[in-house]
């Protein structure tokens, strides 16, 4: 009987597994992709921001010139400095962006989605004035598109229409082929592609991001140049070497002090990399 009273007193304290008691706390708090992320997030500064749509541009931008989207003349343009360079200069990082746009709307993200499965929401984004220029716009631009429930049709005039819109001749051609019959429809599409590319033109204008910005464009027309033949007189050795060795500082692994910087900070180290552009 002894026995029997002491297994009974000691039976409470062993009613449940270990691995049951905390099974309420973690019905409350789910795993979320926006969770796993935030921690990375949190310190995610605009040079890096811009480091990614860098790598954007160069992806997109050697598939572009492979179909042949991208001529030689665009790139020679940007090489050139011609002010009227506006396809890589503008309408690739538009691109890009609409992209990122495109693929949040199809993920169902709060956010930015971006192609390395990160995601930039209002709750984890960065804080610096600079991110928070541009990165409620884009909110704005993808619950509008969002809500036209875009085509494949549509969506294939949209990313073409926002890569070209800088050209006159080739946007004549693109509005010929446009398969879209809803007057309407193709009207809200050039409002938001224009919009993206004002956006875009503004980040490239910002104080603090327009020199690396500018460098950022030069190295990918350089890079593309290269791969896919550059003219004979176009660019020399030590314009090349300036340009590898700012991407080197720009996006080395040892940039650790780089993506700590303030507002202020990205100025000056702006400045001391004019030469590069």
């Amino acid at each position: 009987l002894k026995y029997r009273k002491n297994q009974s007193a000691n039976s409470g304290s062993i009613t449940r597994p270990s691995s049951f008691r905390g099974d309420k706390s973690d019905q409350k708090s789910p795993p979320s992709r926006s969770v796993s992320f935030k921690s990375a997030i949190l310190d995610l500064k605009p040079i890096k921001v811009l480091e990614y749509l860098f790598k954007e541009c160069e992806r997109h931008g050697e598939r572009l010139v492979s179909e042949e989207i991208i001529t030689r003349k665009d790139i020679d343009d940007c090489l050139k400095g011609k002010d009227d360079s506006k396809i890589i200069g503008i309408g690739l990082p538009a691109y890009c962006i609409l992209q990122s746009l495109l693929r949040s709307i199809d993920e169902n993200s709060d956010g930015l989605l971006l192609s390395d499965g990160t995601e930039i929401t209002t709750m984890n984004r960065p804080k610096e004035t600079f991110f928070e220029w541009f990165f409620d716009p884009l909110m704005v631009i993808k619950e509008q598109i969002m809500s036209k429930n875009l085509e494949p049709d549509d969506r294939a005039y949209f990313t073409r229409l926002v890569l070209l819109l800088g050209d006159p001749i080739r946007l004549k051609s693109l509005n010929a082929e446009c398969a879209i019959e809803n007057n309407q429809k193709r009207a809200e599409i050039n409002g938001f592609a224009r919009r993206l590319q004002g956006i875009t033109k503004s980040i490239s204008r910002y104080p603090t991001a327009k020199r690396r910005f500018d460098t950022l464009a030069k190295i990918l027309s350089e890079k593309l140049a290269d791969k896919f033949g550059r003219p004979m007189g176009m660019g020399n050795n030590n314009s090349m070497k300036r340009s590898k060795s700012g991407l080197i500082r720009l996006f080395s692994n040892n940039r650790g002090a780089a993506s700590h910087m303030n507002d202020n900070e990205i100025q000056s180290f702006d400045v001391s990399h004019s030469q590069l552009v």
